[in-house]
């Protein structure tokens, strides 16, 4: 071996591994890739680099090391690698198999530790989550110094809509590595979910800081950093997420308004015109019409309740939405007099973390669907292949196909929505519409720990599970509130 070969692949490594410490995993990328290019095969660099790919779950990263490396496919470190591979294509029984495999051989505590996670993993993901803990406790039996355990165990609990314990794993995972953005994240999850504003939207900020999270818009034009700094400034403030957090915060910037007459709100060119009568005061304007060049400050409109010192859920100011004339015909004989007008939502967007548990399976609502006195409308833009000939099955009429914008006058001439946790919901919340949320026992933060209503919407009420994944008592529960709605209706007097 080429001893100065060795020492440029040892500097490199080095390097690599310092920013890997520091969670700067492109450049530790960097420096591996370069290490291997003065002494190819070499294991320690390799299976840094699976960590990496690992960690920011690149698939596609992976997927090349590994294809890249298949002649040193039994060594355990490419074994791991592969085991990932399949936890990411989501074959979790192969992927737990593959680790069994491993562990059958292995007496390294630290790659059984490493095994150990991916099989709880799997199992998490598979709903078995008594297994998933069973693991989990195995790890802790044999490590209780690695940071990375007690963030896994945190997010467990609070995928279990379990926040105030998952806190205090994930506060552990800091307190032994602290600074990593994803733990902070995490953390902040929980606090707002348990009303803990204050520090819950500081911590909030970190998912700017998370590998592969979505940059800033507008980061040329300065950032608001102080509530002082904006007065009498022109401001840009922009939408961040899905539609349902552009109206959630919107009701935000009426309180920068005592600071400045001169905002503008960029929003997604579809909910442009829902938004155009939000105050006299605020411009609201879509990304391709937007001159950015006529601004002095800028920030996200999901930081403002930081920037605000939002602190409380008692501070949280409803603020309705006017919308401007309608310039559409409405088909008016959609709705029926003498039935109930009920809209529906199962399904949000399934991209969403969780929406497996926050999305209802169609079949809960069939009862419902058959009872002649009710006249159905379907408010989901998306449906399901498996939902397709269900929905068509049913005599349910179709607004899915109909903008924000078209559908809050649709909304206004319901009798009651009922909906799981979507954006749906939170366009009948700022539109003074009654609406039902049926809410999963691990409910997002946004509903904070609320069981009958919310803070953020007047006309919105909660039935949430008792049951983790259990819809049962919902169901039950809203057949009630439906008749009662019903009889208010038909039998008022």
């Amino acid at each position: 071996m080429n001893e100065i070969n060795f020492n440029k692949a040892k500097l490199c490594f080095e390097n690599g591994v310092n920013y890997f410490k520091n969670y700067q995993y492109k450049k530790a990328e960097e420096e591996f890739f370069n290490s291997l290019e003065f002494l190819p095969d070499r294991l320690s660099v390799i299976s840094n680099l699976i960590q990496i790919y690992i960690n920011t779950e690149n698939k596609a990263g992976l997927n090349n090391l590994l294809f890249k490396y298949k002649h040193l496919k039994k060594e355990k470190e490419i074994g791991l690698g592969f085991a990932y591979q399949e936890y990411f294509n989501n074959r979790n029984d192969d992927s737990i198999n593959v680790c069994n495999n491993l562990l059958k051989h292995e007496n390294d505590k630290d790659f059984q530790l490493k095994l150990f996670n991916l099989i709880a993993a799997n199992n998490s993901r598979k709903k078995n989550f008594a297994e998933s803990i069973k693991y989990f406790r195995k790890i802790l039996l044999k490590d209780k110094t690695d940071s990375i355990n007690y963030y896994n165990i945190g997010c467990l609990l609070l995928n279990l809509g379990k926040p105030r314990q998952a806190y205090i794993y994930l506060k552990r995972s800091n307190v032994l590595q602290p600074g990593n953005n994803l733990v902070l994240f995490h953390m902040s999850l929980c606090l707002l979910t348990l009303r803990d504003l204050r520090n819950g939207f500081e911590l909030y900020e970190k998912r700017w800081e998370r590998n592969n999270a979505e940059p800033k818009k507008f980061s040329h034009v300065k950032t608001i950093l102080k509530i002082d700094e904006i007065i009498n400034k022109r401001i840009l403030i922009w939408d961040e997420q899905g539609f349902g957090d552009t109206i959630l915060f919107s009701r935000f910037l009426f309180d920068l308004l005592k600071y400045t007459k001169d905002i503008t709100f960029v929003v997604h060119k579809s909910i442009k015109n829902l938004f155009v009568n939000l105050h006299k005061d605020i411009v609201v304007e879509d990304y391709n019409s937007v001159i950015v060049d006529n601004f002095d400050y800028q920030l996200s409109v999901c930081s403002i309740p930081l920037l605000l010192e939002i602190n409380k859920p008692e501070l949280i100011i409803y603020r309705p939405l006017n919308l401007p004339k309608i310039d559409f015909e409405i088909t008016n004989s959609l709705f029926l007099n003498n039935k109930l007008n009920i809209g529906f939502v199962w399904s949000g967007n399934s991209k969403f973390t969780n929406d497996e548990y926050r999305s209802i399976p169609f079949e809960f609502f069939a009862p419902l669907l058959k009872v002649e006195k009710f006249n159905f409308f379907k408010l989901s833009k998306d449906l399901e292949i498996k939902d397709l000939f269900k929905f068509y099955s049913n005599n349910i009429n179709n607004l899915g196909d109909k903008t924000f914008y078209e559908l809050s006058y649709y909304l206004k001439r319901l009798d009651i929505i009922i909906s799981c946790d979507s954006s749906i919901v939170h366009l009948c919340g700022i539109l003074g519409v009654k609406c039902i949320l049926l809410l999963n026992f691990n409910s997002d933060w946004r509903w904070f720990d609320n069981k009958h209503n919310t803070e953020w919407y007047p006309s919105v009420t909660i039935i949430k599970q008792k049951k983790f994944n259990d819809w049962r008592y919902v169901f039950e529960e809203l057949n009630k509130r439906v008749e009662v709605i019903y009889k208010e209706k038909f039998y008022v007097n």
